[in-house]
């Protein structure tokens, strides 16, 4: 296989990670009454009030960047380089896990806080409100519906449904 391809691989696998780990806190930690009492507070919070901002702590940012860059891309490369890898991909995959994140922050801010502008925004935006309109209880999946199909929390979402006008800030 070419570096080429051991790196898409790797900033694949990263994205992948992300996608279910985006999805396993969002539906068991976050949405748990019973869940750990920063994440699942703050976050039926925002549900209560979901045009408060803002969404992504600065704190939540600073943590990802430095359980990020200074424990999943460093244990990465090593775990890499044990399984005969190039030590890069273990670093790609960290890498592309934390951008996947930010890519995260940033569509569920445009959900809340911006007109969609484009086909996956007018989408996602939709499918995340009515996630907030369904008492959080489906699509849990932020930026892909893939886990919430997995799991059978997917719930289509009628392109003329109303958006009620508490759930964004436009």
């Amino acid at each position: 296989m070419t570096d080429v391809a051991v790196a898409a691989l790797a900033v694949l696998a990263g994205v992948g990670a992300w996608s279910f780990t985006e999805y396993v806190i969002h539906r068991w930690f976050m949405h748990a009454e019973m869940g750990p009492a920063i994440a699942s507070r703050g976050h039926l919070e925002h549900h209560r009030r979901p045009t408060r901002r803002p969404l992504a702590s600065p704190l939540s940012l600073m943590m990802t960047l430095i359980v990020g860059l200074g424990f999943l891309c460093p244990v990465g490369a090593w775990l890499a380089t044990l399984a005969g890898a190039p030590w890069y991909t273990g670093a790609l995959v960290g890498l592309s896990g934390i951008a996947t994140y930010l890519v995260y922050e940033r569509v569920h801010f445009q959900a809340h806080f911006r007109p969609a502008r484009t086909r996956y925004t007018r989408w996602q935006q939709r499918r995340h409100l009515h996630h907030h309109g369904r008492g959080g209880t489906v699509n849990f999946g932020v930026t892909s519906p893939v886990w919430d199909v997995v799991f059978g929390t997917y719930e289509p979402v009628d392109a003329d449904e109303p958006v009620p006008a508490r759930l964004t800030a436009f």
